[in-house]
């Protein structure tokens, strides 16, 4: 939302497109935490039960979990803007397909190019600003195994500099949103995070330094942030998130993890990769209108029902038969096997944990060891 210039000549209305512009602005934090947490404890269970970190199995199981479902949908939108039923840019299908959709938001931004033209595939940015950081992140757990953290940790900083050296020397704030060098370290905190707190959560630590009482004041926080604008803000709610995330996930038995745990919440976490991808044919009337070919499908409530079917069925015919193909051919660690010598003691299996807060929920079986659901039904 926030890369469009939206004028509104009704001040009630301007205030409203406003908040939801934060609150998006908010669930793509939410989600970069989730990623940096998540990625970075997966390997770091792998190194734990293998003695080793596969590079090589960590990109084929992106690979098929990424890959397959944002294929389909890109065939789709192509398929329709061959028919003349929505507007596509022939640059920005290609920047999403090989993940530099990004930074093609800065030449829109640049030309003032109608946001209409670039709608369908404008959510791919924060997918390419996570393909970027799965580039680096194994690379800097392998090569820099007893450095890892102070690694990570400065190349955090250093984007955090660059962006205050954008902002306040050059006068050059464009589009800080959507660039991998100016906010990947939403992944890298958490990721910082999970490498500090990973050993404390298997040994049940953790829940002292993030009791349950701290979630309401972590969403607190969140609110000042995302309502005032202090400096560093992007390094502060960067820190907070995962850590508001985690209040939630060490603490299953509280409110907030007894609400993740509803069904038809881990359900929607299940599809919420598919949801992400769908959303943006069947969203954003007030923002860029609907063209006359798809203009039934865009109108409430037929727009939910729309995205609801059409992420179901991409998760269940694509998705998932995928994701089970990548885990067969490069298969994790079997259960209850034995480490590498010398490597440190295993810990027990994986299991997805609060799909409410989509893969969040597997979060808590990192550090539970709680085993419920085979590696190839995982969503990852």
């Amino acid at each position: 939302m926030s890369h469009s210039q939206v004028s509104c000549t009704i001040p009630v209305l301007g205030a409203l497109l406003r908040s939801l512009s934060s609150l998006g602005e908010a669930g793509v934090e939410l989600f970069f935490a989730i990623s940096g947490l998540l990625i970075c404890s997966r390997l770091l269970e792998e190194e734990s039960r293998c003695g080793q970190i596969s590079v090589r199995g960590f990109y084929v199981r992106r690979f098929f979990r990424i890959l397959p479902a944002a294929l389909f949908y890109l065939l789709v939108i192509a398929i329709l803007a061959a028919f003349h039923a929505i507007p596509l840019s022939a640059m920005d299908w290609f920047g999403s397909l090989f993940f530099f959709r990004n930074y093609l938001m800065l030449l829109e931004y640049l030309h003032h190019s109608p946001l209409a033209m670039h709608w369908y595939t404008g959510h791919f940015w924060s997918l390419s600003v996570e393909e970027h950081f799965y580039l680096v992140l194994p690379a800097m757990l392998v090569g820099f195994k007893k450095l890892r953290l102070w690694v990570l940790g400065g190349l955090a900083l250093a984007i955090a500099f660059w962006r205050s050296i954008l902002a306040h020397i050059i006068h050059s704030n464009h589009q800080f949103v959507f660039r991998t060098d100016t906010h990947v370290d939403a992944l890298l905190i958490p990721a910082m995070i999970a490498l500090v707190l990973y050993p404390l959560a298997r040994n049940k630590v953790a829940k002292r330094y993030l009791p349950a009482w701290s979630l309401p004041v972590f969403v607190g926080l969140e609110i000042c942030l995302l309502t005032f604008r202090i400096p560093f803000s992007f390094t502060f709610r960067a820190i907070l998130t995962p850590l508001l995330i985690l209040s939630a996930v060490l603490h299953p038995n509280a409110i907030a993890g007894r609400i993740l745990e509803f069904k038809p919440l881990r359900w929607i976490g299940w599809i919420s990769y598919s949801l992400y991808l769908w959303q943006q044919l069947f969203f954003g009337v007030n923002f860029v209108g609907s063209p006359p070919g798809i203009a039934v499908l865009r109108a409430w409530p037929i727009n939910l029902v729309a995205l609801m079917v059409c992420a179901t069925f991409s998760y269940y015919a694509v998705e998932r038969p995928f994701v089970r193909l990548g885990h067969r051919l490069v298969p994790g660690p079997a259960k209850g096997a034995a480490p590498s010598k010398g490597a440190p003691s295993a810990a027990p299996s994986l299991t997805p944990a609060y799909a409410g807060l989509a893969s969040a929920r597997m979060l808590n079986s990192v550090y539970e060891g709680r085993d419920q659901q085979s590696a190839r039904e995982r969503p990852l």
